[in-house]
């Protein structure tokens, strides 16, 4: 997972500020085989390749700050780009999970080739953190201001150590 707020990095496309040529990238194979070290040659059906994954598989990581008082817990997590009815929120047990999407307002008039930099995560991303305490499930409240979602999970008390007495 990509955390939102760096976002995947790429580099910029060669411009004519550099003193140096940028060497050539390496090409792929393209023969029916490959050559080995020793020099036999092995079918490339026999060849386990890794796939770049597409940008529809990629998810980034939200960034978020989570505060403690001793009454709740409360979250906050940045996230401009999102509007509200693109957020989930749920909880389950002591996990809480956050999932939205951002899309890029202006994807259909840029093209990859004329990227120069990019830090900003654009589509699905999702967070899961564990709550460090006991919570009322039913006093939950999300609210998203400002592009900032802010939850709020009053803390209930946790049940301790029960002593059972044996029957005789």
């Amino acid at each position: 997972m990509k955390p939102i707020g760096i976002g995947n990095l790429k580099k910029a496309q060669p411009k004519s500020m550099t003193r140096h040529p940028m060497p050539e990238p390496l090409a792929e194979p393209t023969a029916e085989v490959l050559p080995t070290e020793i020099g036999e040659k092995i079918p490339l059906e026999h060849v386990i390749q890794t796939q770049k994954p597409s940008d529809e598989d990629q998810e980034g990581q939200l960034s978020v700050d989570m505060y403690q008082t001793d009454h709740e817990l409360i979250i906050v997590a940045p996230v401009a780009g999102t509007p509200p009815d693109q957020l989930q929120v749920s909880i389950t047990d002591d996990i809480i999970t956050i999932k939205g999407r951002r899309e890029l307002p202006i994807k259909e008039t840029l093209s990859e080739e004329n990227l120069y930099l990019q830090e900003c995560f654009w589509g699905n991303f999702s967070r899961a953190l564990i709550l460090p305490a006991a919570v009322d499930l039913n006093r939950v409240e999300a609210r998203f201001k400002n592009n900032v979602l802010t939850i709020r999970i009053p803390k209930t008390e946790r049940v301790r150590t029960r002593i059972i007495r044996i029957a005789e």
